[in-house]
């Protein structure tokens, strides 16, 4: 009976061990598990914000893009005035000039009449 009692305490304490191992290494599977889930939201932040810079850069560039030819538009746009001007007021000179030929001309008939 002292042997089956000694039988049966080492036994328990066997499966007192072996629970505990257990336990240990579910602890350690679980531990395991959260750290990954943190890597995983580490790297997922990580990701997200660097697309969000991206976008922002992207953004950043068509911005200046947008005003670099919003300008070339108006400077486009002053450079025809400019040239329509140009136009009128050469067309005026020509019509004067014509005219003031024109009252020469005449004038120099009429000197010969």
């Amino acid at each position: 009976q002292q042997a089956y009692a000694a039988k049966q305490a080492a036994a328990k304490k066997l499966m007192e061990e072996v629970n505990e191992t257990n336990s240990t290494a579910i602890l350690m599977k679980q531990q395991k598990k959260l750290a990954e889930i943190a890597s995983d939201q580490k790297i997922q932040e990580y990701l997200r914000e660097k697309e969000r810079r991206e976008r922002q850069r992207d953004e950043e560039v068509q911005r200046l893009k947008d005003e670099k030819e919003k300008e070339t538009a108006r400077l486009r746009g002053l450079q025809s005035k400019a040239a329509d001007k140009q136009a009128e007021l050469d067309a005026l000179r020509a019509k004067r000039a014509i005219a003031r030929a024109d009252r020469l001309a005449r004038q120099k008939e009429a000197d010969e009449k």
